[in-house]
């Protein structure tokens, strides 16, 4: 994704996960915890939504600064991180006195585009692990973009393996189906017939590998996920 041109021209898709990056380290920056009632990838969605009607000539690489800025207190105290104030901060960095000042970097080649990409995963990566270390509510995240990530890296080799797969499938299901007489009424049907091409099962059971990939990360001792890059 080219982080400086503007987010009419983005595809909603890397516009939504990037602004999901850039809650999650607001939020652990500030130390706030999400609602467990309005999931991260709903928030990123409207987030999304907002700058599309009111700032669509903006770039991401204007909403990160837009958001540092904001968080660090620049436009005035911060009492929350809702999306109207995303797009408040967004407001106040894009008006001419606080903008004059923004040089757009030089057109970034592939293979650096790919490096930042590369980067700003790893570091999304590390901030949902240390939620995960400190029992912190993560209640939406990109997990099937981190797989394929992890899998370029060969660090899920073994989750390749249809039975392995088909462990995660039955375990992701298992909990569906517990859940849904409590609060999500899901059909998905019998077992047998799911796959990873169920998106209920499959965005579940993403997670569970995610998690459970952090898990044998801790088990390890490994404190930085920086450090399996960088070998």
């Amino acid at each position: 994704m080219n982080t400086n041109q503007p987010i009419k021209s983005t595809s909603m898709t890397d516009a939504v996960v990037a602004i999901a990056a850039i809650l999650t380290s607001s939020y652990q920056k500030l130390g706030y915890r999400f609602d467990v009632n309005y999931p991260l990838e709903e928030m990123a969605l409207d987030v999304y939504n907002m700058l599309q009607e009111r700032h669509p000539n903006v770039s991401m690489e204007q909403v990160n600064k837009a958001v540092s800025n904001g968080i660090n207190g620049d436009y005035g105290e911060v009492h929350g991180l809702a999306p109207v104030d995303i797009v408040r901060f967004v407001k106040e960095y894009t008006v001419p006195q606080n903008i004059i000042n923004y040089q757009a970097p030089e057109e970034k080649k592939p293979l650096q585009l790919e490096r930042d990409v590369a980067a700003d995963t790893i570091n999304l990566m590390q901030t949902l692990y240390m939620m995960w270390k400190k029992n912190e509510p993560i209640i939406a995240f990109p997990a099937g973009k981190l797989i394929c990530f992890l899998w370029k890296y060969n660090l899920l080799l073994n989750v390749k393996e249809k039975n392995v797969q088909d462990k995660y499938i039955t375990q992701a299901h298992g909990q569906l189906l517990s859940e849904s007489d409590k609060k999500r009424k899901l059909s998905i049907g019998d077992i047998s017939t799911v796959t990873l091409d169920n998106d209920s099962v499959k965005n579940r059971a993403y997670k569970l590998i995610i998690f459970d990939f952090f898990k044998d990360c801790k088990e390890r001792g490994i404190e930085n996920l920086h450090e399996l890059f960088n070998n």
